[in-house]
């Protein structure tokens, strides 16, 4: 029992972060950008709770509960190692204390949360749809980015150098101004863009916070059957 209360105060601060983690994925107006940053908060949080001064505590504070619960049973201690007979007789005392042996256990956990992270944003195609936001906000092409959409033009790098120059030189550009910058415009002057246009829509039908963003992030060719779908009102809007 004691063991039990033990991991569920342990793990409630981790589960409570990964609960916020996947409530922020599911936002309507998540982006792959936000997405990688709420990774790092999260991964920074996770590796800052791997701290020894803090599960002392911790411990201090599970003990100090059970001791004063009568009908709940205290930690098990460690098994003791009996000595060969030929050395002598009696058990040899424990290598851990009960306090480092859950703590041992509770940083294994920590660990495989971030490992698994890691994976993940360093395994699948998510990189790449951070390589074409900036892309947009700096104006600068990634040439083995384009490569991979035959529908992306190959001038497209002065033309993202003339939307810079244009409508994000006299500010610090992020990809909603960018989208609010598309959007607003008419017709007639997207038209002017017919190549940042779908580098924009690239990155508005991959949304991070759908079911379908696992299939999307594995396989980005998937976008190019996709935007060619959809006309550049719809998307942008």
């Amino acid at each position: 029992m004691a063991k039990f209360y033990l991991g569920m105060k342990a793990s409630l601060p981790v589960l409570t972060m990964m609960e916020s983690f996947n409530r922020s994925l599911q936002a309507k107006d998540q982006t792959v950008e936000c997405m990688i940053q709420c990774a790092k908060i999260l991964r920074d949080q996770l590796t800052q709770m791997r701290n020894e001064e803090d599960f002392s505590v911790l411990f201090t504070r599970v003990s100090g509960f059970i001791e004063k619960i009568d009908e709940m049973e205290g930690f098990c201690q460690p098994r003791r190692r009996k000595v060969s007979g030929k050395l002598g007789s009696g058990f040899v005392a424990p290598e851990q204390t009960v306090e480092e042996q859950f703590r041992s256990q509770y940083f294994a956990a920590i660990d495989s949360a971030i490992v698994n992270l890691d994976t993940y944003f360093s395994t699948t195609d998510i990189h790449k749809y951070e390589q074409i936001v900036n892309m947009l906000i700096t104006g600068k092409v990634n040439v083995a980015v384009v490569q991979s959409y035959p529908e992306l033009s190959d001038g497209l790098e002065l033309e993202l150098q003339f939307f810079h120059r244009q409508y994000l030189s006299q500010c610090k550009p992020s990809l909603e101004q960018v989208h609010t910058i598309m959007r607003d415009m008419s017709h007639q002057v997207r038209q002017m863009f017919p190549w940042v246009e779908p580098l924009l829509r690239l990155i508005l039908v991959s949304p991070a916070s759908s079911c379908t963003a696992e299939r999307i992030f594995q396989c980005p060719s998937k976008n190019q059957n996709m935007a060619s779908k959809h006309n550049g009102t719809d998307v942008l809007k």
